[in-house]
């Protein structure tokens, strides 16, 4: 699990400090950074996964990820906590990006230090070049180059499984017309952002897993009541899902994805992204209240928590005061705008008191004054 991150010149955000959970909701207005704070983890997951160079190219260059400001900060950094709930499996990793001439970047430094059932290994490098290692001399060691990571190469057991969670996380904001066209058999796993690859997905969980495709349709049906069950259909080479849908007068039959509103459409994506197999280690997805009706969100909130205990780590960003209401208030991660770029913290310790006294919801805080980040 992804415990802390601490983030450096990375976009809107000038520097944070984030403690995560089990779950974690992330508020704040529009443009407040919400979005840049989930793509810095993203960004360190396709790094450790796909390179350093194809992570930063993804997003247009080095020169669009660092923060712009008056005295132009030049170097994007993160520093990451990772552990199992049980303190077996510990990783500190930390990453600085230098920015250089002609819009190329290079590696500052880079430092991992991993622990896995008492047994301990670190490294540390700067500019490419290893100045500290506790590996073996016998086994040699990784050598890179200033724009290469080690991490991903380092041969230790701690190392890999700190590589192995951050490489197994999702990013998602579901795309309703993604899901609506017939899609290519492809990629089974992971969902990809928009859904892209849904009904490969589905297929692998009816192979794998079909206890986790039975939670699919149990919460399917619990957030859309009309719908009684799913399956995946084939027409000329293409894929898509149909929907079981029965009438006020009992009677059922089949919709296929076409003509299946955007909510429901969304939910399933949303449901597949939590419940696919293997599960992720972290699952991260964009407004998910979006096009639910607001009696189903603490249906909605059921299954978020549930995956977030039994399955993966859950961040969610969120708008709905209505949605916040019904998540603890230690969960919530306020997230504002200010002079020095975007801050995140938990919610004042005030208006925590106020919720816990039963004075007031969290959404009624946020309407009334706008919930306000501890100092």
């Amino acid at each position: 699990m992804l415990k802390r991150i601490r983030i450096e010149n990375y976009r809107s955000i000038g520097e944070v400090d984030v403690e995560l959970g089990p779950l974690t909701v992330l508020v704040g207005q529009n443009g407040s950074g919400k979005t840049n704070f989930v793509d810095a983890i993203h960004f360190l997951s396709d790094a450790l996964t796909y390179g350093l160079d194809a992570a930063v190219m993804r997003r247009g260059g080095l020169k669009t990820l660092r923060r712009w400001s008056p005295h132009r900060p030049r170097n994007v950094a993160f520093e990451v906590e990772v552990g199992s709930e049980d303190g077996a499996v510990q990783a500190h990793y930390t990453l600085a990006l230098r920015s250089e001439a002609a819009g190329e970047h290079s590696v500052k430094r880079e430092a991992l230090s991993a622990t896995a059932w008492d047994v301990t290994t670190e490294f540390e490098a700067l500019d490419g070049k290893v100045v500290h290692s506790s590996l073996d001399p016998k086994f040699g060691k990784p050598e890179g180059r200033p724009g290469l990571l080690l991490a991903p190469l380092w041969p230790d057991l701690p190392c890999s499984l700190f590589t192995s969670n951050m490489r197994h996380m999702g990013f998602y904001s579901i795309f309703p017309d993604a899901l609506r066209e017939p899609q290519s058999p492809g990629m089974d796993h992971p969902l990809e952002t928009h859904g892209h690859n849904l009904t490969s997905v589905l297929r692998k969980v009816q192979r794998d897993a079909p206890a986790s495709l039975a939670e699919v349709r149990k919460a399917l049906a619990a957030l859309l009541p009309r719908v009684r069950d799913i399956q995946i259909a084939g027409v000329g080479g293409y894929e898509y899902v149909k929907f079981q849908h029965e009438e006020p007068d009992a009677r059922r039959h089949w919709l296929d994805s076409k003509q299946m509103s955007d909510g429901t459409l969304r939910m399933l994506g949303i449901l597949t992204a939590l419940y696919q197999e293997p599960a992720l280690s972290l699952v991260a997805i964009e407004e998910p209240e979006l096009t639910v009706h607001p009696g189903m969100l603490a249906v909605l909130r059921d299954v978020i928590a549930e995956a977030s205990q039994k399955r993966s780590q859950v961040i969610i960003t969120t708008h709905s005061p209505d949605l916040m209401n019904l998540f603890d208030v230690d969960v919530l991660r306020v997230v504002e705008m200010t002079d020095g770029g975007t801050k995140i913290g938990p919610v004042a310790q005030y208006q925590r008191e106020a919720v816990r006294e039963n004075l007031f919801l969290p959404g009624e805080l946020a309407r009334i004054e706008g919930l306000v980040r501890a100092q």
